[in-house]
C-alpha cells in the first residue's frame, strides 16, 4: 500500500504519529465491511474514496490503472468511530448509565448489548420478543434493559445473566413506541400504539392502576421526570400532556402549539422545562410551571425532528431530523439554531453519555423511511460517533469547542 510514502515519514518526522494512527484507526473502521468481504476493495473503494484531506489520498495519486473517482469524494472524515451490526434494520439505542454499554434493538426481533471500549457484543442476542423492537432503556443502575415491542409486550432483562425477568408485561392492545424507567427504577413508563400511557411497578410486574387516557393519538414518545413524579407524553394527536404519576391524572390542559405529531419529548435535567420535537419542522421549549412556550419555536430543520435531547447541564438542546441533520441550541429564548451536518449520514436521534455526546446515525442502504416515529434506522449497521476532540474538528463539525 505504498507504506514508503514521503508524507508517512514526514507525519512521524513532525511528531504527527498520533494524527497517523488516528487516520488508520478511521480507515480500517470506515471501509471494514467492504474489505471484509474481498481484500481488493483495499484498492476499489478504500483508497478511492478516501477523503482528500488524508495522507491516504496522496498514496492513491501514486497507483497507477487505479478507478478514477470524479466526484463524490470527501474532504474529511466523518466523525465515525465503530459499527455494530444486527441482521435487520437498527430501530433504537440507547446508552447505560455509566456510558460502558450501548443495547441496540432491531427489527429482527432481538436486542444487543455492545461494549463500548472493545466494540464487541455482550454474549448471544437477548431473544424473546414475537415482533421488531422499537425501544429500550437502561434502569437508572444498569442492572436491567426495559425493552418495546410490536408484538404488544414489554419485557424487562437482566444484564448480567442476560435472562428476560419474568413473562413479558403484557396489557396494551397496541403496539409499543416508547418505555423509560423511573429515575429510581422502581417503575416503567410505556407508551403505545393504542392511545394510552401505563405505568407497571418493576418487582411486581403489574401495571399500576389504570392506563393513563386523554390523547387521541398514538403516544411516540414518554419519559419520567427528574424527581419521578410526572410523565411528559407526546402524541401524534399533536399534543404534549403531562401527568402525575401519584394521582394518575393529567396535571391541567394539553401543551399545544405544534402542528405535527410530536416525535419526541424530553424533561430537562432540572425537571422545569421540557423539550419537544414534531414532524412540523419544529422544536419547542415549554416551563411545567406555568405550562407555556418558552419564547418561539426553534427552526432550522427542513424535516420531521425525530429526537430531542437536553444537554446535562440544561443549557443546550440537540435535535435529530429526518433532514440529513442535527441541531444544537440554547435553551434561552432567541439562540441560535446550529445545523450539525454529517456528511452521508442521516442523524436519527442523539444521547448524552457521561463522558461525550455520541450522536447515533446511519447510511440510507435500504432506502425509504418511517419519519412518523423517533427511533427509525434505514440499516442493520449501527454507527457511533465521538465528540470532535481537537478545536479544528470542532469547527468542522459545527460544535463549539
Amino acid at each position: 500500500m505504498y507504506l514508503d510514502s514521503p508524507l508517512i515519514y514526514l507525519l512521524i518526522l513532525q511528531g504527527e504519529l498520533r494524527k497517523l494512527l488516528w487516520e488508520l484507526r478511521q480507515f480500517a473502521s470506515y471501509f471494514a465491511i467492504p474489505v471484509r468481504e474481498s481484500v481488493a476493495h483495499i484498492y476499489l473503494s478504500a483508497l478511492a474514496f478516501s477523503p482528500t484531506s488524508s495522507f491516504f489520498h496522496e498514496i492513491y495519486q501514486r497507483c497507477q490503472g487505479m478507478v478514477t473517482v470524479k466526484r463524490g469524494r470527501p474532504l474529511d472524515w466523518p466523525l465515525l468511530v465503530h459499527t455494530f451490526h444486527h441482521t435487520d434494520l437498527v430501530m433504537c439505542v440507547a446508552f447505560s448509565p455509566d456510558g460502558t454499554q450501548i443495547v441496540s434493538g432491531s427489527e429482527d426481533n432481538t436486542i444487543r448489548v455492545w461494549n463500548v471500549e472493545t466494540r464487541a457484543a455482550v454474549g448471544q442476542p437477548l431473544m424473546g420478543h414475537t415482533g421488531r423492537i422499537w425501544s429500550v432503556a437502561f434502569s437508572p443502575d444498569g442492572t436491567q434493559i426495559v425493552s418495546g415491542s410490536w408484538d404488544n409486550t414489554i419485557r424487562v432483562w437482566n444484564v448480567e445473566t442476560r435472562a428476560a425477568v419474568g413473562e413479558p408485561l403484557m396489557g396494551h392492545t397496541g403496539r409499543i413506541l416508547s418505555v423509560a424507567f423511573s429515575p429510581d427504577g422502581t417503575q416503567i413508563v410505556s407508551g403505545s400504539w393504542d392511545n394510552t400511557i401505563r405505568v407497571w411497578n418493576v418487582e411486581t410486574r403489574a401495571a399500576v392502576g389504570e392506563p393513563l387516557m386523554g390523547h387521541t393519538g398514538r403516544i411516540l414518545s414518554v419519559a419520567f421526570s427528574p424527581d419521578g413524579t410526572q410523565i411528559v407524553s407526546g402524541s401524534w394527536d399533536n399534543t404534549i400532556r403531562v401527568w402525575n404519576v401519584e394521582t394518575r391524572a393529567a396535571v391541567g390542559e394539553p401543551l399545544m402549539g405544534h402542528t405535527g405529531p410530536i416525535s419526541s419529548v424530553a424533561f430537562s435535567p432540572d425537571g422545569t422545562q421540557i423539550v419537544s420535537g414534531s414532524e412540523d419542522n419544529t422544536i419547542q421549549v415549554w416551563n411545567v410551571e406555568t405550562r407555556a412556550a418558552v419564547g418561539e419555536p426553534l427552526m432550522g430543520h427542513t424535516g420531521g425532528i425525530w429526537s430531542v435531547a437536553f444537554s446535562p447541564d440544561g443549557t443546550q438542546i440537540v435535535s435529530g431530523s429526518e433532514g440529513n441533520t442535527a441541531g444544537l441550541s440554547n435553551v434561552n429564548p432567541g439562540s441560535l439554531f446550529s445545523k450539525l451536518c454529517a456528511p452521508f449520514l442521516i442523524v436519527l436521534q442523539f444521547m448524552y453519555s457521561l463522558q461525550a455526546l455520541m450522536p447515533v446515525v446511519c447510511i440510507p442502504i435500504h432506502g425509504g423511511h418511517h419519519p412518523n416515529l423517533d427511533l427509525i434506522f434505514l440499516s442493520n449497521t449501527l454507527f457511533i460517533c465521538s465528540h470532535p476532540q481537537n478545536h479544528s474538528e470542532s469547527k468542522k463539525a459545527g460544535f463549539s469547542a
